[in-house]
């Protein structure tokens, strides 16, 4: 069975009941119950709206909350992940501490999109892996597509040996051959 989890709610509800959530192999594990990728999206939208912060990103933020802003920062950025914004820093740390129950900047309409399914521990995967699995081979789908395109498009590509080869065809005017020869040297550049 499994069933769909807020990665928000998960970390918010290990955190205030103070359960065991850290930082392994790049990914959060909550109490060896699940572990979710740094990078995955949640629906805590940052106050500039130029995105919304990863579950790696809130957490770093918490952890690290104890700090200094640039003594974060600049811990957050070793750690290779993205810090929260100055300005969100207390709201986040509220957030997670239990202070508030909700935040302005969780968009509720983005929150059905970031669920994540929560396996059982005899499956020996979490939600998040299977589905950067799905996206990852999808991805490598289209980009074998492209190199299919590419490849046939270079088999059945006409190649120009000189220019009286190209001056002497009889199928092309002088404008489509001085044409062909500006794309050539585009493209050498």
């Amino acid at each position: 069975m499994s069933e769909t989890i807020d990665p928000l709610l998960f970390l918010r509800e290990h955190l205030i009941s103070q359960k065991s959530v850290q930082i392994l192999d790049k990914q959060v594990d909550f109490s060896g119950q699940l572990r979710l990728p740094l990078d995955t999206q949640t629906a805590w939208q940052r106050v500039d709206k130029k995105g919304y912060y990863t579950l790696g990103s809130l957490f770093v933020c918490v952890q690290l909350g104890n700090l200094k802003y640039t003594d974060y920062f600049k811990k957050a950025h070793e750690m290779k992940i993205p810090p929260v914004i100055t300005t969100e820093r207390n709201s986040v740390l509220d957030y997670f501490a239990g202070k508030i129950s909700e935040c302005q900047q969780i968009d509720l309409q983005m929150r059905a999109q970031t669920l994540v399914k929560k396996y059982d521990k005899g499956q020996g995967r979490t939600g998040a892996q299977a589905q950067q699995r799905k996206r990852d081979s999808k991805a490598q789908e289209k980009e074998e597509q492209k190199l299919e395109v590419c490849d046939y498009l270079m088999l059945n590509e006409k190649k120009i040996h000189s220019r009286s080869t190209v001056i002497q065809s009889s199928k092309r005017s002088f404008l489509k051959v001085l044409q062909l020869g500006y794309q050539c040297v585009k493209l050498d550049e």
